[in-house]
């Protein structure tokens, strides 16, 4: 069995990770990536300055997320990996790479006028997805 969780910053990375445990607790043997995209949107192009420091925000990103995870689910037992690119686009390639059974994935539920402009990265994963995909919630994890 392989689990992808896939995270996203901070905060909404802990409770995803906290929801899925129970999960990765019935599966002792499954095989679990823990993956995260820094999304191509937020990035502007800039200069050799400007991409250092980005290469140095993204490490420290990902150094976060991995001690999160790390807490989390203990210090060994998964593969964490990142990626720059577009979500929907990062997720599916991954989902496909790992060839795994089950997608963990947190939305953010928004509505509205945020729904129209953003979109949902997990509505169209879900869709798109050939695996079975469990999405958790992050309106939940406000309360």
């Amino acid at each position: 069995m392989k689990i992808l969780i896939s995270i996203d910053s901070g905060e909404s990375s802990k409770y995803i990770l906290e929801q899925a445990l129970p999960f990765l607790k019935g599966f002792p043997d499954a095989e679990i990536h823990i993956f995260t995209v820094l999304d191509m949107a937020t990035i502007a192009v800039g200069h050799d300055a400007a991409d250092s420091l980005l290469m140095d925000s993204l490490q420290r990103q990902a150094n976060e997320l991995v001690n999160i995870s790390s807490h989390i689910l203990g210090t060994t037992g998964f593969i964490f990996s990142s990626e720059v690119g577009y979500p929907v686009d990062e997720i599916l390639q991954k989902v496909e790479s790992t060839q795994c059974d089950l997608l963990i994935m947190g939305t953010h539920a928004r509505t509205g006028f945020d729904h129209l402009l953003i979109g949902s990265v997990a509505e169209k994963v879900l869709r798109l997805a050939n695996c079975n995909t469990l999405v958790i919630p992050m309106k939940k994890a406000k309360k």
